[in-house]
């Protein structure tokens, strides 16, 4: 898909919900303006066409619709931080970058075989990438109402407003959480086990009739 641009000062900018898509992050457009604004180098556009009070316009036709853009000089930093957000193979992540015309070298995501060891050890059916409202749990095991968020990077790029709203929809989902960073793989067997075994997981078996 073709990105929005603009130029400002002889320096270029792409609309960023632009640059979100084309990488194939499905989010909520309060979502991702929300971790727009965590960047310092990403311009709002105000109602009068201003940006960040200057007084320079961009070209009107170009940016009509466009209210947060990115710099080209920062883009890559940008796509980085994006792609980090999504699981993906790594051939997948440095394709979609080099489709922006940025040259990334992507780790391939810790939690991908966690959750591969985690259906391995799981006596019970298990599914992955679960939707429940606006997102996807890496993991959740019906049997037990158990979810599993596996992040390496400690959720450290995720807007707290937007995770107190999720933690809300989980509850309403019946779902307990586990949110957990992997040393290696076979830590998250370990701590799903000890999750299992904890008063409050039992709790919420008995207060949920789940045998």
């Amino acid at each position: 898909m073709p990105l929005r641009a603009c130029e400002l000062d002889g320096e270029w900018f792409y609309d960023c919900i632009d640059v979100y898509k084309h990488l194939q992050l499905t989010l909520s457009v309060r979502s991702m303006h929300r971790r727009f604004k965590k960047f310092n180098f990403v311009i709002q556009r105000t109602p009068n066409r201003e940006y960040n009070s200057q007084t320079q316009e961009f070209d009107v036709l170009a940016c009509a619709n466009s209210n947060w853009m990115v710099p080209l000089a920062h883009l890559k930093e940008f796509v980085e931080d994006a792609l980090a957000r999504i699981r993906k193979p790594k051939s997948v992540k440095i394709a979609l970058a080099k489709s922006l015309g940025v040259e990334i070298s992507a780790d391939e995501p810790i939690e991908c075989g966690a959750i591969e060891m985690l259906m391995n050890a799981c006596p019970f059916a298990m599914e992955t990438q679960y939707k429940v409202g606006r997102r996807k749990l890496d993991a959740f095991i019906p049997r037990l109402r158990l979810g599993v968020q596996v992040d390496e990077n400690n959720h450290a790029n995720y807007d707290d407003a937007d995770e107190k709203s999720y933690e809300e929809e989980l509850r309403d989902a019946n779902i307990s959480l586990i949110r957990f960073v992997p040393g290696t793989p076979a830590d998250l067997v370990r701590a799903v086990w000890r999750h299992t075994l904890t008063p409050e997981f039992r709790a919420f078996v008995a207060m949920n009739s789940l045998k």
